[in-house]
């Protein structure tokens, strides 16, 4: 029997505080993110993704399985991320608890796996620590964490950091000498590679198999994640930047062969590019470039990627929408440009001897590209979400800074203990109060609007919370708060409009719908409430005009032509009001209605056989219309009497 010695004790237990570190990490983000449990659904995406969708709320099945490859709904194709939503379903039912805490799983073994891999890579254990920690528990992670509709943030990271995986494994095995493990105050890891091709002939062919299997699998695993979320488009970038450091495979390896081994990873991410672009475009969720010109654009990422910055430092304010300012000063933006440009010199001079610098830097801006808004997405300026990956590449620059910065200094180890639990704390503190900020959309407004300026689409969101929840003066003045501060917002002047004409305050919302009108004159559903809310108020000649301009701005409108007919109707114009229905027949010719007001008005001119025709139809299509019942029978006692008299 073999005695151990003092050594393998040693080593036993730093086996064993090995594997508590993630363990560690792993219950803390758990812990953390708990009281997401306590939050419901947001009308913010969930109910098209989840509480509202016919495909998802059925769960797993046959036809849900079909659809999902060809869903484009929210403007994006992400067939993986569906079905994570239909598993949930099927587990869970429409219960929110289920489904945050499938995200909150999700992200605690993000963190626990980026911690993991950070370790392999670099063999510096607290440091990776560090990072892994600072990621998962900084309040920036709550809204990918508390929103339901962002699982594909959290699934497709998961895919991101399990394609990294297997990339270094397959990194390892183009390696003819073995990583060496440092310990924390050591130089940094390397994996060397062949530097001859005459050393990767002499390679046995079990490692000539298990490369390729590793690299095939990186490559299906960067496909998963890609069907969970475009935004990993970028990962060619990032593999690049791990090449240089701190898998120091670059420049042992020509730069030609590493390029040359990407190119899969580039027709991947260049594929998905497209195809999200072309789905988004058709979804309408592209600014067109005459509404946001190239200039505003380039502006708000320069802005945007110092604020970023700045979120990353000091995380107050977070909020779900930061309205878009449309044209930052000049100088702001000069001044975003100047800094960005000098901390990429500054980290590019020392690149030798700090690489951890360059790449960190430089995954966070380029992982954030897809992003930034040089292709306008929605109505936003940044968002929380939009940090996820591009947070890790912060981080490990700044923690392996500190670390450089104070390696001479007396106590470190000390210094650095109390000041990553300190901060830790503070992140838990203001991680679990912004997820209170979630628990409902109501709360998650008033937040956005309370913390923003000038925020018209919180204000606006607000108010169609208010309004959903019966505090009808309340969302009154919400509307027109949003409309004081952007007052171009043709929807927005049409929802107060709406809820003013509900309330029969018929002149304001008269005057809402006819400024929007103005604002936008081919707004048809302006126009149409314009016209109904004349007809509304018996000004039957100013609706009939409106009326026919709606019909000029959409020719096969059944519901203008009925609306009309009836307008024609009431001023005693039987004949307009005839034809008016006959077109309203032939563009819906299954509505019940319009045949039932068809027979009316040929009742009205007497002529019977066509309306006993009409009221015929309508009780087919619906044998339930108690009044066009009632019309046929009147029509056909008329006819009767009709033909009484003519015979007498």
């Amino acid at each position: 029997m073999r005695t151990v010695t003092a050594a393998d004790r040693r080593k036993n237990k730093t086996t064993e505080r090995m594997a508590l570190r993630p363990i560690l990490l792993f219950f803390l983000v758990l812990g953390t993110f708990l009281p997401c449990l306590r939050n419901g659904f947001v009308s913010l995406d969930d109910p098209l993704y989840v509480a509202q969708n016919p495909h998802v709320s059925q769960g797993l099945t046959w036809e849900s399985l079909k659809w999902i490859w060809s869903s484009t709904e929210a403007q994006n194709w992400h067939p993986l991320t569906w079905v994570s939503h239909l598993l949930d379903v099927q587990l869970f039912g429409l219960n929110p608890a289920g489904h945050h805490a499938t995200n909150i799983v999700l992200h605690a073994l993000n963190t626990a796996m980026l911690f993991l891999l950070l370790q392999k890579m670099t063999g510096a254990r607290w440091r990776s620590f560090a990072v892994a920690a600072l990621f998962g528990l900084h309040p920036l992670r709550v809204e990918s964490v508390a929103w339901v509709s962002e699982r594909k943030d959290v699934l497709s990271v998961c895919f991101w950091l399990l394609t990294i995986w297997a990339y270094v494994r397959y990194a390892e095995t183009d390696s003819q000498k073995p990583k060496i493990q440092a310990p924390e105050s050591r130089s940094k890891p390397r994996i060397t590679s062949p530097s001859s091709k005459s050393e990767i002939q002499f390679a046995s062919s079990s490692g000539f198999a298990s490369r390729h299997f590793w690299y095939w699998a990186a490559v299906l695993l960067f496909v998963c994640g890609l069907l969970c979320k475009p935004m990993l488009v970028t990962l060619p970038f990032a593999l690049l930047l791990l090449d240089y450091w701190p898998l120091r495979r670059w420049p042992l390896v020509p730069v030609k062969s590493l390029l040359l081994e990407k190119i899969p990873f580039l027709l991947l991410a260049a594929a998905s590019s497209v195809v999200t672009y072309l789905v988004q475009e058709r979804g309408g969720a592209v600014t067109p470039g005459d509404t946001l010109s190239l200039s505003a654009r380039l502006g708000n990422a320069l802005v945007s990627y110092v604020r970023y910055v700045g979120m990353n430092v000091w995380p107050a304010d977070l909020c779900v929408i930061y309205p878009h300012p449309g044209h930052w000063p000049v100088g702001t933006v000069a001044g975003a440009a100047l800094a960005l440009t000098a901390v990429s010199a500054l980290v590019l001079w020392r690149r030798q001897s700090l690489p951890y610098l360059a790449v960190g830097w430089f995954w966070f801006l380029g992982t954030l590209v897809p992003a930034i808004g040089l292709i306008q997405v929605g109505r936003q300026a940044l968002a929380d979400r939009y940090t996820y990956i591009p947070s890790i590449g912060f981080w490990l620059a700044v923690v392996w800074g500190a670390n450089k910065l104070t390696e001479r200094w007396r106590n470190r180890e000390t210094l650095a203990r109390a000041v990553g639990a300190t901060v830790m704390v503070v992140c838990v503190v203001l991680t679990v109060r912004q997820i209170g900020y979630w628990k409902d959309t109501k709360a998650l407004y008033a937040r956005a609007r309370d913390v923003t300026q000038n925020n018209w689409i919180a204000s606006a969101c607000l108010a169609n919370e208010l309004q959903r929840a019966g505090e009808v003066n309340a969302a009154v003045a919400m509307y027109q708060e949003s409309l004081q501060i952007n007052p171009h917002r043709t929807e927005v002047r049409c929802k107060l409009a709406d809820l003013l004409a509900e309330r029969k305050r018929l002149d304001e919302a008269l005057a809402q719908f006819q400024m929007a009108v103005t604002l936008d004159p081919g707004d048809i559903y302006a126009n149409e409430r314009v016209a109904g809310v004349l007809q509304d108020m018996g000004r039957f000649d100013e609706a009939i005009d409106q009326w026919n301009k709606v019909i000029q701005l959409k020719a096969d409108y059944a519901d203008a032509y009925s609306n009309l007919g009836n307008c024609y109707g009431l001023k005693g114009r039987t004949d307009e009001a005839i034809r008016c229905f006959e077109q309203a027949v032939k563009w819906k010719p299954l509505s019940a209605q319009n045949h039932r007001e068809l027979g009316v008005g040929l009742a009205n001119k007497g002529r019977w056989d066509e309306a006993i025709a009409q009221f015929q139809q309508t009780l087919q299509l619906d044998p339930s219309d108690v009044q066009a019942r009632g019309n046929l029978d009147a029509v056909v006692q008329d006819k009767a009497k009709a033909e009484k008299v003519g015979r007498q």
